[in-house]
């Protein structure tokens, strides 16, 4: 599963914001993906008008044969990313919880558990009671993750630190589509943190080149 074809259930179980798709576009085309649609794509602003940015996002996927997923498939997709982000220790069990966007079918018992210790959970829980849930938590993240016959969510190589800078970059890129920014008082500001998120963005890529 590559990076849009990851991003499909994504979408879908609607935990990648609108905003996010022109530079999940961008990398796509790096990754060797290309299509009219994708290209658009990649060159809108984040602040675009979302209605486009959707659109846009949908036509490139059916141009590159790429399915959108039934909202049940993508909803245990959610689940069992999160279970192998609790697993890996990417996640908390609290981020497991305020992660939980959509209703999800389950089907099998090893989804049941991990979504009904999830539930379980409550801001009044005492001191006592959040190990407990959180042990339970991460026993049943480590079953569902060992068990599930969807494959494996972490299959999509996405690179952690140049996405991060990659997304800094992009963020002050949109700065200049607004009038008159070079007469913002924080103008030197904002060129002193291209400058730093530009030199990030170097070094994740050199790192990203050291590992490969």
């Amino acid at each position: 599963m590559d990076r849009l074809q990851h991003s499909a259930w994504r979408y879908v179980a609607e935990v990648l914001p609108p905003e996010e798709l022109p530079m999940l576009a961008a990398h796509a085309l790096v990754d060797g993906r290309d299509s009219p649609a994708l290209r658009e794509l990649a060159g809108l602003p984040r602040r675009s008008d979302e209605t486009e940015i959707r659109e846009l996002y949908v036509q490139a996927l059916h141009e590159l044969g790429i399915p959108l997923p039934h909202e049940e498939t993508a909803g245990r997709w959610l689940l069992v990313s999160l279970a192998v982000g609790l697993a890996s220790a990417e996640l908390s069990p609290k981020d497991v919880v305020d992660r939980l966007s959509m209703t999800v079918a389950v089907r099998t018992p090893q989804e049941t558990r991990f979504l009904s210790i999830a539930a379980d959970y409550s801001e009044w829980m005492g001191a006592d009671e959040l190990p407990g849930w959180e042990k339970g938590l991460r026993t049943a993240a480590h079953s569902l993750t060992a068990s599930t016959d969807l494959g494996s969510v972490s299959a999509c190589q996405c690179r952690g630190a140049t996405d991060q800078a990659f997304a800094r970059v992009r963020d002050l890129r949109d700065r200049f589509d607004e009038p008159d920014i070079s007469a913002d008082p924080d103008w030197p500001a904002t060129m002193s943190a291209v400058s730093e998120a530009l030199d990030s963005l170097r070094r994740a890529m050199r790192a990203d080149l050291t590992t490969s």
